[in-house]
């Protein structure tokens, strides 16, 4: 809170040091300054995971009444959000400022990179709202049900696609769609081979069949992200194999028609 003030540094060590006897808590700090410890956020997560958006409301308010301010409360979730998206990507732990009891309890929320990064750019839409907003407490109240909207809407998305996936006799044709939807939205490029392969499940191998070895190269070098939303569509465990399918070139019709010309002679 001093934000590299010595002088506001000192204020703060002397109120701390009048208003309480004996040893100094991290929770007295917190207290004092408006800040949340982690598990706090944690369970803000948690409560938002579950979609329970009166409970999450009744959190923030029970928060703010205890002395929290609400843009502290913006700025401690934001970056508590970042921890879950940098242990997401395999970031050094050193780079993670939370203890490691703390990145092991974020490693294992049910919660994807992608939904991270999703509820991360509303966080930072919602940085200037939440900064000038008269009323502040109804700023953060809207970002918090616009965060438990995404997740709705996601988990929906992804169930749709398993009901689609389950329903139809062709589902070869569905895992295709469903990948190349999944793809769309962070990797076009993908989606665009996805668009061109054929896949073929047999038992527990998934087979994908391109036609060049760019597309192969793309797909071996992603496969973790294309494996990884596989596994959300089909449920299940499975081998994934990308191959290269050589199809005979159809010769021009000039060719042809010289051939016919030709009398089916080799053209030098």
């Amino acid at each position: 809170r001093a934000d590299g003030s010595i002088r506001d540094g000192e204020s703060i060590l002397e109120q701390l040091a009048s208003f309480i006897e004996g040893e100094v808590t991290e929770e007295d700090v917190f207290k004092l300054i408006g800040f949340l410890g982690n598990d706090f956020y944690f369970t803000l997560l948690n409560k938002i995971l579950t979609g329970d958006l009166s409970k999450v409301i009744v959190m923030l308010n029970k928060g703010i009444e205890d002395g929290a301010d609400p843009v502290e409360i913006y700025r401690g979730f934001t970056n508590y959000l970042r921890a879950a998206f940098l242990i997401r990507t395999g970031v050094p732990c050193e780079f993670v400022e939370l203890n490691s009891e703390e990145i092991e309890v974020l490693k294992n929320i049910e919660l994807s990179r992608d939904e991270t990064i999703h509820l991360l750019e509303i966080c930072l839409r919602f940085e200037d709202i939440v900064k000038r907003s008269v009323n502040v407490r109804i700023a953060i109240e809207l970002l918090f049900s616009q965060l438990i909207l995404c997740l709705t809407k996601s988990k929906k998305r992804e169930n749709n696609n398993r009901v689609v996936l389950s329903s139809s006799p062709n589902e070869n044709v569905n895992i295709k769609e469903a990948l190349f939807l999944d793809l769309q939205k962070n990797s076009p490029k993908l989606a665009g081979i996805i668009h061109k392969a054929d896949i073929t499940k047999n038992n527990d191998n998934v087979t994908i069949s391109v036609k060049n070895e760019f597309a192969k190269t793309q797909l071996v070098n992603n496969q973790k992200e294309v494996k990884s939303l596989l596994k959300k569509i089909l449920n299940a465990d499975f081998i994934l194999n990308i191959e290269i399918v050589h199809q005979k070139e159809e010769e021009s019709n000039l060719i042809q028609t010289i051939k016919v010309l030709f009398d089916g002679e080799e053209v030098r």
